[in-house]
């Protein structure tokens, strides 16, 4: 027991002991720096100077463009150009596909595996000779109304545009379903309609 008591004092002893570290100059034996050291003191100086230098060696790798030089890690440059080639792939798979469908169905007009169309003939012949007089232009009488009120409203109008008036005719072409609207963004100039099929397409008048 006495044995077993003495051990903890003896390593406790050796970790407490002091020591003095001289550097002295070889040729003089001047005395340059004297410390006084423990052997707990070293333990503990050279386990902080590791914590601190794990620390620093990571911060310098993560926060700071030396991580690219590491191997395995992909850089953020090489990132955004994979991003952007992917991008690129993918528009360029559409554009292929859009061709594809195209060349096809040029192969199958030059083929003749493209059946007629069956079209009434009578009914276009119709439309497209439909003359201005046919239409009836006479004004209803709420057309009428408003006109009226419009001219009382313009009367004193002292900014009122020196522009020609032009009388503007809306004729829809056809009556059905709108399939796709009119967007700017997509590059859609027009509206996409949806009919039975044969269907006549009527032709605006032209007013002179």
């Amino acid at each position: 027991m006495k044995e077993k008591k003495k051990k903890p004092k003896k390593i406790k002893r050796k970790l407490l002991d002091r020591y003095k570290l001289v550097i002295l100059n070889e040729n003089t034996f001047e005395e340059r720096l004297s410390l006084n050291l423990t052997r707990l003191n070293v333990f503990v100086l050279i386990s902080v100077s590791a914590i601190f230098l794990v620390a620093a060696t990571y911060a310098l790798i993560a926060f700071t463009p030396l991580r690219e030089y590491i191997p395995g890690y992909s850089s953020t440059a090489l990132k955004r150009k994979a991003t952007e080639l992917n991008y690129k792939t993918d528009s360029l798979q559409k554009a292929i596909s859009v061709n594809e469908l195209y060349y096809a169905s040029i192969k199958k007009v030059l083929k003749g595996d493209l059946s007629p169309e069956n079209f009434d003939k009578d009914s276009i012949i119709q439309a497209v000779q439909l003359e201005a007089s046919e239409v009836d232009l006479n004004p209803s009488s709420a057309d009428s109304l408003l006109r009226e009120k419009v001219d009382k409203e313009d009367k004193y109008n002292l900014f009122e545009s020196a522009t020609s008036a032009t009388n503007f005719i809306l004729f829809p072409p056809a009556s059905g379903t709108i399939s796709a609207s009119y967007n700017v963004k997509e590059k859609h100039y027009a509206v996409d309609v949806v009919v039975a099929k044969d269907t006549p397409i009527k032709l605006q008048p032209m007013v002179l």
